[in-house]
């Protein structure tokens, strides 16, 4: 009778007393011979085994199943159980043969590290030697390009490009504001080609020619430029969204719905400063020229409002008199010089009241002394 007939998977027995002297490949002998047991059924993925008693209450594997390897003769483990990331074992020195994709081998297969630890978001790599100092990136993460050993994003490697197309190493796309320059190997800043242009694109390839579509909000787009309220409207400080007038420079008004801008002494001489109804039909002056007063809004002469006047400030005074006057009664008026002292021909009041003047120049004939003018006889007797 066969021994596996009465000990299954038993290849030789001892007939004397009933037991197996040796188990089939994969399995060992326990409990002295009287059963043979699956290597696997107590040593998880062991494909070869031999029991350290005659109890079989322990094991030793010889062999791991295929993809697994001996760990110190205690336990089978894949090649990443054993060394993370590995795929591929050498048992005898238990070290990793090679590492899984986007890893490279260390301290000379003793571990598997990231490519990303060396090379920042470099995908795919390979150790440059065996300690694993130096790697070589070959592939970098999806949207990058490799340059140099480095993974760039696409604004580092073209500034100011959005997205890249890596086979080519080109920009497909800049960043707004910028345009693709010599076949997407650059990207320029469309200010630089139109000025004040905020979003523009290239008309062709080499870009010989840029068309513009957008403007700084203080300029217009007009006929591939962008220009200024200035330039758009003459003497205009700020402009409307619709293209209209918002304000004029100072002297001028928006006039005919902010089309134009009207100059205040156009419509009322000597004034400097206005506003008017969107029209410009009703002018209001709120400042006249130096020079000038405001009465009724109109911009009336100095010797206009105060007779012999030639400067008036804004309180309607008059700070300076023609030559021959004085500033009288705080500026309400201009006096004679010669009304207080005779023959005087030029002089300055004393005070703003007007009640006293010095004067400095006599009328021809006639000789200053002591603020008088006097004759040649009086000077002089017999003179």
């Amino acid at each position: 009778m066969a021994c596996s007939s009465y000990i299954p998977s038993c290849v030789a027995c001892n007939t004397l007393n009933n037991t197996c002297d040796f188990c089939l490949a994969g399995y060992f002998k326990q409990n002295g011979g009287s059963n043979c047991t699956l290597c696997s059924a107590s040593f998880p993925n062991c494909n070869t085994c031999s029991p350290n008693d005659e109890a079989g209450t322990s094991v030793t594997c010889l062999s791991c199943q295929s993809g697994f390897y001996p760990f110190n003769n205690v336990s089978c483990l894949t090649c990443d159980q054993f060394i993370p990331s590995c795929i591929s074992c050498n048992a005898a020195n238990n070290s990793c043969d090679s590492c899984s994709v986007g890893t490279y081998r260390r301290f000379n297969g003793n571990a598997c590290s990231p490519c990303s630890d060396l090379v920042a978001n470099c995908t795919v790599c390979a150790s440059i030697d065996g300690i694993g100092s130096n790697i070589t990136c070959s592939q970098c993460a999806l949207g990058l390009f490799l340059s140099q050993n480095l993974c760039l994003t696409c604004s580092q490697f073209i500034p100011s490009c959005n997205t890249c197309d890596i086979n080519n190493s080109t920009c497909t796309t800049c960043d707004v504001g910028t345009y693709r320059n010599d076949s997407g190997r650059s990207c320029v800043l469309c200010s630089l080609s139109i000025s004040n242009c905020t979003v523009c694109a290239a008309n062709n390839e080499q870009a010989t020619s840029i068309t513009c579509s957008a403007c700084t909000s203080d300029t217009f787009l007009v006929l591939n430029s962008c220009i200024t309220c200035s330039e758009l409207i003459t003497s205009c400080d700020t402009c409307n969204s619709n293209r209209t007038c918002a304000t004029c420079a100072v002297g001028f008004y928006p006039n005919n719905n902010g089309s134009t801008c009207g100059l205040c002494s156009n419509a009322i001489p000597n004034c400097a400063q206005c506003t008017a109804d969107p029209l410009g039909l009703n002018v209001t002056c709120s400042l006249c020229a130096v020079g000038s007063f405001l009465v009724g809004n109109r911009c009336l002469a100095c010797s206009q409002v105060i007779p012999n006047c030639n400067a008036c400030n804004a309180n309607q005074t008059c700070d300076a008199c023609a030559v021959g006057f004085f500033r009288n009664s705080s500026g309400a008026s201009c006096s004679l010089c010669s009304n207080l002292v005779s023959n005087c021909d030029e002089c300055v009041a004393v005070d703003d009241a007007g009640s006293a003047i010095n004067c400095s120049r006599c009328i021809l004939g006639n000789f200053l002394v002591n603020n008088t003018c006097l004759t040649c006889s009086q000077f002089i007797s017999s003179c």
